[in-house]
């Protein structure tokens, strides 16, 4: 099975494909959660109801088991064979569907199935096997 890349869903709507619509402000890893505090621009946000241009939120993926990061212009000058360069992008955030990333890595049979997300922002990309991925916007103060 090829690689497929496949927008996610979110509560706040389907991200398009835009280098400057998630600025990643921290990185928290707790055990097998990893949080990333965000600032989103809500303009390439498909579905969103909010009226904000521009909000802050959080994207958390849950029951990690791999993750690789590289800032992006690195990222893109991967050679296209190697395990986490998959199919062009189609969203910020999208599940990759025949991951050559998860088939590689020996995941524990007792474990809850992983899937491969990936996600884009302005300076770097993340590319996490996980058993799921939420974003959730953050209540201006």
């Amino acid at each position: 099975m090829s690689e497929r890349a496949v927008p996610v869903s979110t509560d706040l709507g389907v991200f398009g494909f835009w280098r400057n619509t998630i600025i990643v402000e921290r990185v928290e890893w707790e055990g097998r959660t990893i949080t990333l505090t965000c600032d989103i621009h809500t303009s390439h946000l498909t579905g969103y109801t909010g009226t904000a241009e521009d909000i802050q939120a959080t994207i958390t993926f849950t029951g990690v088991v791999s993750m690789f990061h590289a800032e992006l212009d690195t990222y893109e000058a991967i050679p296209a064979s190697a395990f986490t360069v998959g199919p062009d992008p189609q969203s910020d955030l999208e599940r990759i569907e025949g991951s050559r990333y998860r088939e590689r890595l020996p995941i524990r049979p007792d474990w809850a199935p992983v899937e491969h997300f990936r996600l884009w922002s302005y300076d770097d990309v993340f590319d996490v096997l996980a058993t799921g991925v939420t974003v959730s916007e953050i209540a201006p103060e």
